[in-house]
């Protein structure tokens, strides 16, 4: 875009030349003046075109840094935790969510690796995960258990696709879900536990 507006200015300045040259009536060759003529039309018509062509490229610079101030705003805001590893597993880039899942600042993640983060009955899997992923294109999905700042263990969904040497990962904390769902399993392993008799009285003491 620099250069179409340098070459612009060029015919700018050809123009104002070439106009205060044959403006002031100096003598030329007899179809000299009807061929400059010809030459500014054409200079004129490319300006013009240049012109055009260059209101275009701002049009789509601009609607492109928008889209992109977008997928960054999306990309660091998502529930969703975002990673792109390369082969070897280490972070190459990061979300907020993800620093904040951690309780980490994002400076601090780039360049670690990630199974770093995993709990040692986690590392195994991702290792196999990361080996069979990257020996062709392909996705893969797993539930890892993460260990944050606080040392506190969370369970993940991980969605992955290889991108070339990258590695695109998603991460989802299932951690409240799954203990909801054994808490919710626990109650109903009691509640057949109880005895006939005791169940009955309890269900005839609710309201």
């Amino acid at each position: 875009m620099a250069e179409m507006k340098a070459f612009a200015v060029k015919v700018d300045d050809l123009l104002r030349m070439v106009g205060k040259r044959y403006g002031r009536g100096a003598e030329t060759a007899p179809g000299a003046t009807l061929e400059v003529q010809r030459l500014l039309q054409e200079l004129q018509g490319q300006k013009a075109e240049l012109e055009m062509e260059n209101a275009r490229l701002q049009k789509t610079v601009h609607d492109a840094e928008g889209a992109l101030e977008k997928y960054i705003g999306l990309y660091n805001l998502s529930p969703a935790s975002y990673l792109t590893l390369d082969r070897n597993g280490t972070i190459r880039n990061a979300n907020l969510t993800f620093a904040g899942l951690m309780g980490l600042p994002r400076t601090g993640l780039i360049g670690v690796q990630f199974d770093s983060f995993l709990a040692h009955a986690s590392r195994d899997t991702f290792a196999s995960l990361l080996k069979r992923e990257f020996a062709g294109p392909g996705r893969a999905n797993c539930q890892l258990t993460l260990r944050n700042g606080a040392d506190t263990p969370l369970l993940v969904q991980v969605e992955a696709a290889t991108s070339g040497d990258q590695w695109l990962v998603a991460l989802v904390d299932i951690t409240w879900q799954k203990r909801g769902k054994g808490a919710h399993l626990a109650g109903q392993e009691a509640d057949r536990a109880l005895p006939k008799s005791q169940h009955a009285s309890l269900t005839g003491a609710l309201p």
